[in-house]
């Protein structure tokens, strides 16, 4: 979320480190020669949580369609190579990291 420091009119981004909101949002102007804080509007930083929460989710699944589709369209162009010369362990061990994404974006959904 892009902040303004009433003091300077200096312009920074502001992004909760916890993961939680926190009772009174504030952070410091990284203006050195202001310095000063800069209290954050609650009601404004949760608007824009929820819709960058509701982006990052959009993206996941899109993430994993991708992959799945991916697959898909890979054993269905190549399931009789597959099957005759039982390439599917070393397709497995070549894909291992889209597999485990794949994996830990459905766990994380």
């Amino acid at each position: 979320m892009l902040v303004k420091c009433k003091h300077c009119g200096n312009e920074q981004v502001y992004t909760i480190r916890s993961g939680k909101m926190p009772k009174r949002p504030k952070t410091t102007c990284n203006n050195k020669a202001c310095g000063k804080e800069i209290y954050i509007n609650k009601e404004l930083l949760t608007e824009t949580m929820t819709e960058e929460t509701e982006m990052t989710e959009k993206n996941n699944n899109r993430e994993i369609m991708k992959l799945m589709k991916f697959i898909n369209d890979f054993f269905k162009n190549n399931i009789e190579y597959l099957l005759e010369n039982e390439a599917i362990d070393k397709f497995i061990e070549k894909n291992e990291d889209k597999f485990n994404k794949i994996e830990e974006m459905i766990i994380n959904a």
